[in-house]
């Protein structure tokens, strides 16, 4: 998640008193100590209090991430998967069908196979917490983000501040924080502070990017957004085909890698698409309305597929130092993907086109 986010994808003190090698800089284990304290209590099968449940969910994690039905989620899927008497509900759900493209579920069902898998190394999870360097992620997730930033870099760079869940195996970006669910940075410690570096760019690029311009148009926004994620997903993901298997490791059904490849080899048609809509809107053929709804939801998977296989083109033929001279403008990613499109035989953006980005980044700004 950035600071675009497309209409449509841790106090449990007591518990860890002890703990010597947890940082209190920049790391907050709030939210994911108190869940495990709460899985504990289930797996002994002990009632949990309705006040430690409210206090679980006004932890920061949850409370910034989750809105009520996904904490009921939370509370449903633990008691299921810790609690010893809910085994047979708990079969059922594993059992059911995975695979479905509508499945209204589905949300649920990844949660409870992130908590089944979480189960599984319970006591190592806990150990993990008390015995990782948390200290060196800071260290490492800079030198990897420092690699794709335009020289040189200043200040503005920081390390941002990182809440501990139990959700979703995912990581999220909610401007004053990044929340990580603990489960998925056990697994995959490296390609979480890779996911950090990811984000970290993405908060280092709001610094110089033009907002008053940017968030004047969709489609300067939804073009923003293409080059924010091409950038930053270099850093976090080795390929499009791992990028699509990745989807597996966060627990989501297969069918989900084949609608991400599809919808890369789809690029080229995604991208005249946008073209097409936008003179529809342009002619008056479009409202204002429906064509902001349209180009928004374009792009399946907000946009990445295509973004990454812009950005891995722009790798491919020599131009990582053009791409990253002008990694906030929107208008300057467009005339470089322009520049090797028909070589890749995907789709060319015509002139019009351009001129029109052009002149939205030259149309004069209301006064303040």
């Amino acid at each position: 998640m950035t600071k675009i986010t497309f209409a449509v994808i841790a106090a449990a003190a007591m518990l860890f008193a002890s703990c010597t090698k947890a940082p209190t800089t920049n790391f907050s284990f709030e939210s994911s100590d108190l869940f495990f304290e709460i899985a504990d209590s289930l797996s002994q099968n002990q009632k949990v209090a309705e006040e430690t449940w409210a206090r679980l969910f006004d932890t920061k994690g949850y409370k910034t991430l989750c809105d009520d039905d996904e904490m009921n989620d939370v509370r449903r899927a633990a008691e299921l998967v810790f609690a010893p008497n809910k085994k047979a509900e708990l079969d059922s759900i594993l059992k059911a069908p995975y695979d479905s493209d509508d499945d209204v579920d589905l949300k649920m069902k990844i949660l409870v196979r992130n908590y089944v898998n979480l189960q599984s190394h319970f006591d190592d999870a806990k150990k993990f917490r008390t015995s990782y360097d948390f200290g060196k992620v800071k260290t490492a997730a800079t030198k990897i983000v420092h690699d794709f930033l335009p020289s040189p870099v200043d200040s503005l760079l920081t390390f941002p501040n990182i809440e501990f869940f139990c959700y979703a195996r995912d990581a999220s970006n909610c401007g004053s924080c990044i929340i990580f669910d603990f489960n998925y940075f056990y697994l995959y410690p490296q390609g979480c502070i890779e996911s950090m570096a990811h984000e970290m760019f993405h908060n280092y690029r709001y610094n110089f990017t033009n907002d008053d311009i940017i968030y004047s148009e969709p489609l300067l926004i939804v073009l923003d957004h293409l080059q924010d994620e091409g950038i930053a997903d270099l850093i976090n993901k080795k390929s499009s085909e791992s990028a699509a298997k990745k989807l597996t490791e966060l627990e989501y059904p297969e069918l989900y890698e084949q609608k991400y490849l599809k919808a890369l080899n789809n690029s080229s048609e995604l991208l005249a698409e946008l073209e097409s809509l936008t003179f529809q809107n342009l002619d008056g053929e479009l409202s204002d309305d429906d064509y902001k709804k349209q180009i928004y939801n374009l792009f399946p998977f907000k946009g990445h597929p295509v973004a990454y296989k812009i950005t891995q083109l722009f790798i491919k033929h020599g131009l990582r130092d053009q791409m990253m001279e002008t990694f906030d403008n929107p208008l300057e990613f467009i005339k470089l993907y322009n520049s090797i499109a028909e070589s890749e035989g995907l789709y060319v953006f015509s002139d019009r086109f351009v001129s029109h980005i052009e002149q939205l980044f030259t149309k004069p700004q209301p006064a303040e």
